[in-house]
């Protein structure tokens, strides 16, 4: 878990920084930078709760929602061969709607030690 502690570190601060220059240059490129950098901290705190819950709560997972946390499809190629594909129309909300609803479903409370 202080992988992950460091992960956030680095994304807050990623943020702060990006805050700080749209305060003292309060330019178009710097309002760019922030909503990008919001962007990416939220994508990266989502892909960190997403290797979290398969790691802690696989067991309690079904298949299919084990592949819409890696964000995987698979396919079936003409030589029989199953074809492994990243997941193309979840958008930010969805994958955010799938995670949250997954954690406090099946794990939340045995994730972070509670139960």
């Amino acid at each position: 878990m202080e992988e992950s502690g460091d992960f956030s570190t680095v994304l807050i601060g990623d943020m702060t920084a990006a805050m700080r220059r749209l305060k003292d240059d309060h330019h178009p490129r710097e309002s760019r930078t922030c909503v990008r950098t919001a962007f990416a901290a939220v994508e990266g705190h989502l892909a960190t709760l997403c290797n979290e819950l398969l790691a802690k709560a696989a067991g309690g997972l079904t298949e299919t929602e084990r592949m819409a946390l890696r964000e995987e499809t698979y396919r079936v190629d003409a030589t029989g061969n199953i074809q492994t594909d990243p997941a193309r129309d979840s958008t930010l909300n969805t994958r955010l709607t799938l995670k949250v609803r997954v954690g406090s479903c099946c794990c939340w409370v045995s994730m972070f030690g509670t139960g």
